[in-house]
């Protein structure tokens, strides 16, 4: 199971589906993750993280449009690493599609039983948990 933003110490919202349908402006959906404890490494500088935020009627066509791919495209540019987690694949198949285009690399974890029986031409990679 995903941590909720709140368990991070994040905000729901604003996120992503906000600054998408234009409720809210790129500085307003940054949010900085102070990473700690055994796992942060040499971690000198916080994770800038952006929420999902609220739900979105239909996810797939606000990841496909115009805005979405200038908004990633923005990301690339001003971070050496972007990450992006998706829902999974058997909940919203569509993502996948959706991002992979705007992408440098599709990696895939899933459990076993919700990896697809064809993997998508767009993943280059897969990683079965549990």
């Amino acid at each position: 199971m995903r941590p909720q933003p709140a368990e991070l110490g994040l905000a729901a919202t604003p996120g992503l589906h906000e600054y998408l349908l234009r409720e809210a402006k790129a500085p307003q959906i940054l949010q900085s993750l102070v990473l700690a404890g055994p796992a942060s490494g040499q971690a000198s500088a916080p994770l800038i993280c952006i929420v999902a935020g609220g739900p979105a009627p239909s996810p797939a066509s606000l990841l496909a449009s115009e805005r979405c791919v200038d908004a990633i495209a923005m990301l690339c540019r001003a971070y050496d690493l972007l990450v992006i987690e998706g829902p999974s694949p058997a909940d919203e198949p569509d993502f996948i599609r959706a991002m992979a285009p705007l992408v440098d690399s599709t990696l895939l974890c899933a459990e076993r039983e919700q990896l697809p029986k064809r993997t998508p031409a767009s993943v280059t990679g897969l990683v079965a948990v549990g």
